[in-house]
This record gives C-alpha cells, sequence and structure tokens, in this order.
C-alpha cells in the first residue's frame, strides 16, 4: 500500500469508488438504528505489468460524507416533527 498521492497530473490513471452499505437494527430498548457504512477505494495504474496499485485512504473524505448523511437525516426528522 503507497502514500496519498498528491495533485493529480493524468487522472486517466487513476480509479476512485465509493461504496455506501445501509444495514437497519434494533437496539437494546428496541429503538430503530441504522448503520451507515462508507468505502473509498482509489487506485492508480502502474503499467502494464504491474496493473492497479491500490492507495490507503485517510479516512477524511469518509468522514466528511457521514457527516453530511447524519446532518440531513436530522434535518428531515426536525421537519417531520414540526409538521
Amino acid at each position: 500500500v503507497m502514500a496519498y498521492p498528491g495533485p493529480l497530473e493524468l487522472p486517466e490513471r487513476y480509479r476512485f469508488s465509493v461504496d455506501f452499505s445501509f444495514a437497519k437494527l434494533v437496539s437494546d430498548d428496541k429503538r430503530p438504528l441504522v448503520r451507515i457504512r462508507v468505502r473509498k477505494s482509489l487506485e492508480r495504474f502502474q503499467d502494464f505489468y504491474t496493473g492497479w496499485l491500490a492507495y490507503s485512504s485517510d479516512g477524511l473524505e469518509e468522514r466528511v460524507l457521514l457527516y453530511r448523511i447524519e446532518h440531513i437525516l436530522r434535518m428531515e426528522k426536525r421537519l417531520s416533527e414540526a409538521n
């Protein structure tokens, strides 16, 4: 696993994907819960023989996405309580 790259000089040499998974859970006191997982992968094409090399994530984008999802869910809950 390599260090996270700087600015991308050749964007076509990189592959980027973000995967979300959601699971509906129930807590001990019967409250509904939702677990959200965010996985980001970044790969760089090295050459024909080596292929794609993975970069480890710093986790920042994943945390930002989870924060935004949480913010939207809280806004939705407040709006539904107001009506």
